[in-house]
């Protein structure tokens, strides 16, 4: 009978050791997700815009920094476990939280907005009337 060898590692080494799949990069994270929203409303900025209807802005604004919101927390959350909660992991996520809902908000109504000026020049907002000059 032989014992077992002391300085073999347990097994829940071995296996994450063996565990080649990493976890998604913070910043590809948060690429997917300025892309999708960007994509989202933009796409929603377009069927306004050949409908020649105006967007009931506030709803849309509200609902784009709410899901710029959890698309933030999706993004982010990860790297406060890659920092470690209690060595200065949430200051950190809390100020990328709050930097990537700014940006994705800016960019999405930035793309949005010029596509709807570029399908839809003429709109409520110009400070000529819809038959001018024609």
């Amino acid at each position: 009978m032989t014992a077992p060898n002391p300085f073999d590692p347990p097994a829940s080494t071995v296996e994450a050791i063996g565990d080649t799949s990493a976890p998604a990069s913070t910043w590809l994270r948060n690429l997917k997700a300025m892309a999708a929203i960007t994509i989202t409303y933009s796409v929603i900025s377009a069927l306004f815009a050949l409908t020649k209807s105006m967007m009931p802005e506030p709803f849309f604004i509200l609902a784009l920094v709410a899901i710029s919101a959890l698309a933030s927390a999706w993004a982010n959350l990860a790297l406060g476990t890659r920092i470690g909660w209690t060595s200065g992991g949430l200051p950190v996520v809390m100020i990328v939280f709050f930097a990537a809902l700014v940006a994705y908000c800016l960019i999405a109504l930035t793309v949005g907005n010029m596509l709807y000026r570029m399908i839809n020049p003429i709109t409520i907002y110009s400070p000529y009337p819809a038959s001018f000059p024609y």
